[in-house]
């Protein structure tokens, strides 16, 4: 199943691969008029983390790696993708008459100046927009000299077919709007609303995601396949946290038992025997991580004919970890909505609070009070 992903991942990769090539090239020799494209930053962010972690998958799939992990990287492969596939479909061609607009699928539709209903400008290229009914046509990503001059072909083109009426300016409207009503607007104040919004759907998600992962990696049973059998005698023991070590002459590294508490059969008898001389038999795995020594997992030991712990045991002690995990992750969301409700009352509102504060949520030009 893991090669096999990452197989359909390499044949996706390459063929979005060569239709960015072929994008390329015929952007070099483009005679189709004025166009607006997407910022070359975002191919080669998509280039750098699709292939990186399209590498990732398949060490994981030659390695035999839990599928868990391998969807986690595939999604960041996809994403990547995505990215190259934006910036090789999104653009806009225009021209006196008119504009057409090509999507993140490639599909195209055109439009009349006439049809639009507004526009917004301020400060900064990440303001620009225009308003097809209620369809919003983004150009804050694009290149911005090339944006400028769409945006300023559209408002001539407007007042040509409109009798020389300018094109409504959306910010300015809404700011007309609040201080009729009196009720703050975070898109009145906000320069690029549509990034907040953004960024706080990919933290929340991100967190939503970890958090699944995480649980879902401790929620996987232990796999003995992935386990190495060893026969060995202790020579002494000690408690380290929740963890029972068992010491070893003939090894550097400890044996531990995660969870020993609940999830070991007679702590009596198998601290009794380490004694140098009675012979257990153990399935572990070997951690060796960056912020503490290294040392072997025991997830099944017996002596003697008598089972002390078994898989299922290591299992539920695994397991036991998980309203740790929900709990971090649910505390760490939490913070994340609350930084985003804040973030928003601020923006709705920014002369009502101090600069210093508004301006620790808001870049300078970022927000107009």
């Amino acid at each position: 199943m893991q090669k096999i992903t990452a197989g359909f991942l390499t044949v996706l990769a390459v063929l979005i691969c060569y239709g960015c090539i072929r994008e390329f090239r015929e952007r070099k020799m483009d005679d189709r008029g004025n166009a607006v494209y997407l910022s070359r930053d975002m191919l080669w962010a998509g280039i750098i983390c699709g292939l990186f972690f399209l590498v990732i998958c398949w060490v994981v799939a030659v390695l035999d790696g839990s599928i868990g992990i391998m969807l986690c990287f595939a999604a960041f492969v996809i994403l990547g993708l995505g990215l190259m596939l934006g910036w090789k479909n999104c653009c806009i061609f225009y021209d006196h008459n008119g504009f057409t607009i090509r999507n993140f699928f490639g599909r195209q539709r055109n439009y009349s100046y006439g049809q639009l209903t507004g526009y917004r400008f301020s400060r900064g290229a990440g303001s620009m927009k225009l308003y097809v009914g209620r369809k919003t046509i983004a150009l804050d990503d694009r290149d911005t000299i090339a944006a400028r001059e769409f945006l300023q072909e559209a408002r001539h083109g407007y007042a040509r077919c409109g009798g020389g009426k300018a094109l409504p300016n959306i910010w300015n409207e809404k700011r007309k709007q609040q201080n009729k009503t009196g009720k703050g607007s975070f898109s009145a104040h906000v320069h690029n609303p549509g990034e907040f919004l953004a960024i706080f759907i990919i933290l929340i998600v991100f967190f939503v995601g970890m958090g699944i992962f995480c649980g879902f990696m401790v929620w996987e049973p232990v796999n003995q396949s992935e386990c190495q059998q060893m026969t060995i005698c202790f020579s002494g023991w000690r408690i380290k946290d929740n963890r029972l070590v068992l010491l070893s002459d003939a090894y550097e590294e400890p044996f531990e038992i995660s969870g020993y508490e609940k999830h070991l059969h007679s702590f009596e008898e198998v601290t009794g025997k380490c004694d140098g001389r009675t012979q257990f038999d153990v399935w572990v795995k070997h951690y060796d991580p960056d912020d503490s020594d290294p040392y072997y997992n025991i997830y099944q030991m017996s002596a003697g004919g008598v089972t002390y712990r078994t898989f299922a045991d290591s299992t539920n002690a695994k397991r036991g970890q998980l309203p740790i995990v929900l709990y971090a992750f649910g505390g760490l969301l939490v913070l994340v909505l609350a930084f985003s409700w804040l973030t928003y009352k601020i923006g709705c509102n920014p002369h009502k609070y101090p600069k210093w504060v508004v301006y620790a949520f808001f870049k300078r030009d970022a927000i107009s009070f």
